[in-house]
């Protein structure tokens, strides 16, 4: 596969790493700001909780299908990647998880960012829209049926993996696109699993989720630790250069280790 995804149904239990990087001023860049969020690591060294409690605009956290989210009083954005581990589409379709959607609901924090069935077009995870008796179009209607109940109490993030596993004509990205009216904020993941750029590592999604016209987030990528504050620091330039306004770095080991050391670190915290 072209990218990692955490693959416990739980939340995370302790706050992400965040930092917000000034836009610069280009006739090609955005001017909103870049949000970058890292989830935690736990090296002492890197001072990461005072990174944390300091810098940012952004609190991630995946949540299990049942679990209870909390709505505290908060100074961040919470994101919300919510997983429906051991729950099909079709049961969701059916109206049965109709309840346990409700009460997800009742508990997010208004204006929360919400991400369902992430990296839809990937074949790692069981709500992926190639994998069993699973197509598009059960994605969309799944996806559909938890926007109409939850409302505008949540922002809506689709996110989709930076290539299609498999490469099918089937399992391209446009054909898990809900609607304009459903999608608030277009995500895009990709990880440089050795050699790549940013820029390599999110294609070939990247160039077409930009024919949506909505803001345009890399939702998850990471590199390895050799040389990662010139990859990161190459990274953030070239997301602004091509309008994206909010990034959301996955430190941790999958295969590669990309958790953040010192100098990616002090490359993120501008």
């Amino acid at each position: 596969p072209s990218q990692p995804a955490p693959t416990t149904s739980t939340p995370t239990t302790s706050q992400p790493t965040t930092t917000q990087i000034p836009a610069e001023t280009s006739s090609s860049s955005s001017t909103a700001p870049i949000q970058t969020t890292l989830p935690p690591v736990t090296t002492p060294t890197l001072q990461l909780g005072a990174f944390n409690a300091n810098v940012g605009t952004i609190q991630v956290s995946f949540n299990g299908w049942t679990d209870t989210p909390s709505c505290k009083k908060k100074k961040k954005t919470t994101f919300i990647y919510w997983e429906n581990y051991g729950y099909s589409l079709d049961s969701i379709i059916n109206g049965s998880q109709d309840a346990n959607i409700r009460r997800f609901a009742e508990k997010i924090c208004p204006g929360t960012i919400l991400s369902l069935f992430h990296e839809m077009n990937g074949n790692r995870d069981p709500w992926d829209g190639t994998v069993g008796s699973n197509t598009p179009a059960k994605v969309i209607s799944a996806y559909k049926r938890i926007h109409d109940i939850i409302g505008n109490k949540a922002k809506y993030a689709w996110v989709v993996n930076g290539a299609s596993v498999p490469n099918t004509a089937i399992n391209q990205i446009e054909n898990y696109y809900p609607g304009d009216a459903y999608v608030d904020i277009v995500g895009v993941d990709g990880f440089n699993w050795g050699g790549l750029t940013f820029l390599q590592a999110i294609a070939p999604s990247f160039p077409k989720v930009k024919m949506y016209n909505k803001p345009i987030w890399v939702t998850s990528f990471g590199t390895g630790q050799t040389n990662q504050g010139a990859w990161l620091t190459d990274a953030i330039k070239q997301a602004k250069a091509n309008g994206i306004t909010g990034l959301i770095y996955f430190s941790k080991a999958d295969g590669v280790n990309f958790t953040l050391n010192a100098e990616g670190l002090a490359a993120l915290k501008i």
